[in-house]
């Protein structure tokens, strides 16, 4: 009995001595739209566990900003202005990126767009091209530069899609039609570069209180601002999502610890599409 329990204790002291080691340790991360909202959140737990992170943003200030917060706790994290609008922007970013770093081990494709609620019918062209555009094919462009290096270090590839991508979306084609294509995006990347050991997740969040979510709200009237927050409190059994609940799934999908896991979906939307 007294061997056992000594092995015992030897077991618990090995698991937390594991634990204590930070789960991105020298990884080297991209990640898009880092500035603000749940890409920022993203950049700090990336960095909290050790990694060094490149973070584009079409906001210069506030990404300056989001750099020198973060440098000024220690933190070894780098802004790059991109327009993920533009190809070339998106080619010279990763190309930065990987100056900075000396390679990849890790995208994260997480900036995106919103607009405004209306029937397809009602959805001008210009406006659809625009969020298919960075909700999409960003996406689709950050990944097809950043994969020849990705192979190099088989790395992996974490898209923040939505709860979205999993249901239909009320009032919202464009966005809706955006993040499934996400979904079939990170399945066939997944799916074709298995063989060179890299991987691609999608994270599936619900409506999270962000600056882009409260921004949205500001364009409704009073009224249906308040009704829009209400449904989502009662639709999400957990209540609202905050970007650190996204940031502590995509540190998990992006570590070792998820070696084995590619081409899922993962919701974190408090069980929204449970119901």
């Amino acid at each position: 009995m007294e061997l056992c329990f000594i092995g015992l204790m030897s077991f618990g002291h090995e698991t937390d001595k594991r634990e204590e080691k930070m789960q991105l340790e020298s990884k080297k991360a991209i990640v898009t739209g880092g500035a603000r909202g749940i890409g920022r959140a993203i950049v700090e737990e990336f960095c909290k566990e050790g990694a060094e992170v490149v973070f584009c943003d079409i906001s210069r200030e506030d990404g300056d900003r989001t750099e020198q917060d973060l440098r000024q706790h220690g933190y070894c994290a780098h802004f790059v202005y991109a327009d993920l609008g533009d190809s070339e922007d998106i080619c010279n970013m990763i190309k930065q990126a990987v100056l900075i770093c000396g390679r990849i081990d890790i995208l994260v494709n997480n900036a995106g767009v919103l607009c405004e609620d209306a029937l397809a019918e009602n959805i001008d062209e210009n406006e659809w091209e625009r969020l298919i555009r960075i909700d999409l094919t960003a996406p689709f462009l950050c990944s097809k530069f950043a994969l020849p290096y990705l192979r190099q270090s088989k790395g992996c590839i974490v898209n923040i899609a939505s709860a979205a991508a999993l249901t239909a979306s009320h009032n919202d084609p464009p966005y809706c039609a955006a993040k499934h294509g996400v979904l079939g995006l990170t399945r066939s990347i997944a799916y074709d570069y298995a063989p060179y050991r890299v991987r691609a997740n999608a994270i599936c969040p619900g409506t999270c209180e962000t600056e882009m979510w409260k921004n949205y709200l500001a364009t409704l009237s009073p009224e249906e601002a308040s009704r829009k927050q209400n449904h989502y409190l009662e639709v999400q059994p957990l209540g609202m999502c905050h970007p650190e609940d996204v940031a502590y799934a995509a540190v998990f999908l992006a570590s070792d610890r998820a070696r084995f896991i590619t081409g899922i979906a993962l919701p974190v939307d408090g069980g929204f599409t449970a119901i």
